[in-house]
């Protein structure tokens, strides 16, 4: 995966680019303008909530108009129709079409090199798993060249069942952006946020926006990867093929259960018992060879407890190397159970509770959620992880005695949103109301208040 990570790389600048060339527009529109109408983020959320054009400040003048009458709100409207912001009002409505042009340009690079460095991808893949089919058998059979037709055909494939590929994937992940920063432009415009908390609060939109975009890159390269080797299979006639995980801790639920498994190649199912089984995943396959004694061969396996790559017999399932190297080595540690079913595929159900002051720390067991507990045996908060076992978010049910600095919900509730790069490197954290969803998920705690 160092090709995809290098590839992301790459879209990293794109993404910063248009980060450093929006910090100058927006230091144009909100220097000197900070306005405190006493509308708090939570008002102002609801506000968003009820544009359809986030662009249209016209809409917005609707919006506010409709609202029960409030000084706050009217002094808000005052300025808007103020001579002497008027220019500030047409700086942000072309900078808000500016984010549009901005999300083509990105998306056209994006797009422009994803094909290219797919199609180079594919190419490198199939000739590399042929060549160690080759030396694994000994023999130099005849394969045919990868044509064309099949690298479009994949590149146009929708493998996750919903119709999208990875163009329509880009083209939302941009569309997502661009929406979340106006969104943004115009939280500051109707709480009085300056420059400096506006820019910060752009700049976590773009980290946001630039890891949907290296996941993105990481998934569909571990797709065409293994499809590459599936044709390579085809190619030698070899029938059937061992699904492999990664042996460490940051392996998912799903990647674990299908470690080791056997599968007729002809049956192979992106997401169902072939890689990718989610995003970022980094299982891949092997070819299955009847005659072969796995038990003389070998596999890599990460040592728990010194992260060093070590060997293991091939045949050893993850269950077996968990067991062994993992639940073998555990101290004990006191937990609380707690039962938990989040429906939306990624995250499953887990046991484990922290008690005490200090929350759930960056990494975890992947696809998972843990309750934070207080020592009293109050509920203070539930940690999300994703597929590689990093901290994806924080759910706190109270306002941690500072309201001022949580002005969310009935009670304070509110989330915390991280990005950690692939080496676990923290990135950004972003705070956030709640969404329906999540306080659906949580009812369990929520209903009492």
């Amino acid at each position: 995966m160092d090709k995809a990570e290098k590839q992301a790389d790459q879209f990293d600048k794109v993404y910063q680019e248009a980060k450093t060339y929006l910090d100058k527009e927006i230091n144009k529109i909100f220097d000197k303008f900070q306005r405190d109408y006493g509308l708090s983020q939570v008002d102002a959320r609801q506000v968003l909530k009820n544009m359809k054009d986030k662009k249209n400040l016209n809409e917005l003048r609707k919006v506010l108009e409709a609202r029960p009458n409030d000084p706050n709100i009217q002094r808000l409207l005052a300025d808007l129709d103020s001579p002497a912001y008027s220019f500030r009002m047409k700086r942000l409505e072309r900078l808000s079409d500016d984010l549009d042009r901005m999300r083509e340009s990105i998306y056209h690079s994006e797009k422009t090199g994803s094909d290219a460095f797919y199609s180079d991808l594919m190419k490198d893949s199939y000739y590399k798993a042929t060549f160690d089919l080759q030396q694994q058998t000994g023999l130099a059979y005849g394969f045919s060249g990868l044509p064309e037709s099949e690298i479009k055909h994949l590149q146009s494939f929708s493998w996750v069942g919903d119709g999208s590929t990875y163009s329509t994937k880009i083209w939302g992940n941009t569309g997502k952006l661009a929406s979340s920063i106006k969104d943004e432009l115009l939280m500051s415009l109707m709480t009085g946020r300056d420059t400096r908390e506006t820019a910060q609060a752009i700049a976590e939109r773009f980290n946001v926006g630039q890891n949907d975009a290296r996941r993105l890159v990481r998934t569909e390269s571990a797709f065409f990867h293994n499809q590459m080797e599936l044709l390579s299979y085809e190619e030698a006639d070899i029938e059937k093929y061992i699904f492999v995980a990664v042996l460490d801790k940051r392996t998912s639920r799903i990647c674990q259960e299908h470690d080791n498994q056997v599968y007729d190649r002809d049956k192979a199912v992106p997401g169902v018992n072939c890689p990718p089984m989610h995003p970022w995943c980094r299982s891949t396959t092997v070819g299955y060879d009847e005659d072969a004694d796995y038990s003389k061969l070998k596999r890599r396996a990460r040592n728990p407890e010194t992260g060093k790559v070590e060997y293991v017999p091939a045949d050893m399932t993850y269950k077996e190397w968990y067991s062994k190297y993992v639940d073998g080595n555990r101290e004990s540690i006191k937990r609380k159970a707690f039962d938990k079913t989040i429906k939306d595929g990624i995250i499953v159900s887990v046991s484990g509770t922290t008690i005490g002051h200090t929350p759930p720390g960056k990494i975890g067991l992947p696809n998972s959620v843990v309750q934070h507990n207080a020592t009293n045996g109050d509920v203070l908060g539930r940690t999300y992880y994703d597929a590689r076992g990093f901290k994806t978010k924080d759910v706190h049910f109270t306002n941690h005695k500072q309201p001022a600095r949580h002005p969310y919900g009935k009670i304070g509730e509110h989330a915390h949103d991280f990005v950690f790069d692939d080496e676990g490197k923290f990135v950004s954290r972003s705070t956030r109301e709640l969404t329906d969803d999540e306080r659906k998920e949580n009812q369990d705690i929520l209903w009492r208040y």
